[in-house]
């Protein structure tokens, strides 16, 4: 298979909601094929489906028939999307988890099945290159898998993401194209900043962190199947073409991963009464960062804790503590040397339950002391005394070792 030939992507449910912009996202494919590509697509469940048949079996108390049940809307649109395209006289064939060779398997976490991702793109390479021998486009159904025992399950919110991320990692497309509701990539909510604007790009750090304060263009979960260095294009379902340039998004940084911060870190503690005291702390923690060492800060309505890469030089804690000290507001402020950071990035960790307690749990145990946690997007900044640091690197690594698929 050419790979300079192949595009995979993705058509949301407001891509298919109506007949009219089924027929319109059908066209947009069989320009492709009339180009000389090959198009793998994945389909969302039409309009609002899925959250329809959520409301209707919200008291279901059998999650396996539940999956069964929620995986309509998608099989649905799968069998709709590639009659759509056999009538335009594309050569289009669907897949669906009843089939033998269905190749997405997922373990048995009925509504948030995880992909079984090397066993998946191995079935994926050979069923999908078969096919495209003999058509031009294969259709799947988003949002579900098969587990061991043959039963189909669902993967979650934004599981047709990670149905189109999987396929991508899997056939190592020209483009990856997810078709939405917008003309790309915002920087806030539309339906809350009016003046929002359209990114260019952006990278999946970049991404994972919006969606951390609500902004769900992509479902942080979806993005550990996009592997790194790959790159995703996001246009609006209205484009005339699929090569409209819309956002597109870079892959940052792998699933997970792990490391401790090179340099040991001093701790900052600024403590007033009011939060003038804090706003004071944040503008002098902004003039001391001239040469790029400040790492993080968590605050109250009174106090800050600020940390800094390196040692903290006197000359530099005398001028912080003085300026600070000039508002009458201000209590004194504190300085502890000799700690040290571990670094935990993950796309999905904020949406992983228990997380907190995954990082806290070992390290209580063993006795070692947490000093602060900063948190934001798609990580976490672990601080602890040094002379604990290897021990908790190893108890971590173990907590947040990748189960191999």
């Amino acid at each position: 298979m050419s790979s300079n030939r192949l595009l995979v992507v993705k058509f949301g449910g407001a891509a298919l909601s109506t007949k009219e912009r089924v027929e319109h996202a059908a066209d947009l494919v069989a320009q492709e094929v009339s180009n000389g590509n090959k198009v793998v697509v994945v389909v969302s469940a039409m309009g609002s489906t899925t959250d329809t048949l959520i409301q209707l079996f919200k008291d279901a108390n059998d999650a396996k028939l539940l999956d069964e049940i929620l995986s309509m809307g998608e099989r649905t649109s799968a069998r709709v999307f590639s009659s759509t395209l056999n009538a335009k006289g594309v050569k289009a064939t669907f897949l669906d988890p009843s089939y033998e060779e269905w190749p997405i398997i997922t373990d048995s976490n009925y509504g948030n099945a995880r992909i079984i991702v090397d066993e998946s793109c191995r079935r994926i390479r050979q069923v999908v290159s078969n096919l495209l021998k003999e058509y031009d486009v294969v259709v799947f159904p988003g949002f579900i898998g098969k587990d061991s025992n043959n039963n189909i399950t669902t993967l979650g919110r934004g599981g047709s993401d990670s149905t189109a991320f999987i396929l991508a990692s899997a056939l190592n497309p020209a483009d990856t194209i997810l078709v939405t509701s917008v003309s790309g990539i915002m920087s806030a909510d539309p339906k809350l900043i009016k003046s929002a604007k359209k990114l260019d790009e952006l990278t999946t750090e970049e991404l994972a962190a919006l969606a951390d304060v609500g902004v769900k263009f992509i479902h942080k979960a979806s993005l550990r199947y996009l592997p790194p260095s790959f790159k995703v294009r996001v246009i609006s379902y209205d484009s005339k073409t699929l090569r409209n340039e819309g956002t597109l998004i870079m892959s940052s940084m792998p699933p997970l991963s792990m490391e401790i911060v090179e340099k040991p870190l001093s701790a900052v503690v600024f403590v007033g009464r009011s939060p003038n005291s804090v706003m004071r702390a944040i503008e002098i923690i902004k003039s001391v960062n001239k040469n790029g060492r400040f790492l993080g800060f968590l605050s109250n309505n009174k106090e800050v804790l600020a940390y800094f890469e390196g040692d903290m030089p006197e000359e530099y804690a005398q001028r912080m503590h003085d300026v600070f000290m000039a508002d009458g507001d201000s209590v004194g402020l504190a300085v502890r040397q000799g700690l040290r950071g571990i670094v935990i990035r993950g796309t999905d960790l904020h949406e992983t339950p228990g997380v907190l307690y995954r990082i806290s749990a070992p390290l209580a145990k063993e006795g070692v002391n947490i000093h602060g946690i900063i948190t934001l997007g798609s990580y976490f900044i672990i601080v602890l005394p040094q002379e604990h640091v290897e021990k908790a690197f190893k108890l971590l690594t173990e907590a947040f070792k990748i189960e191999e698929d």
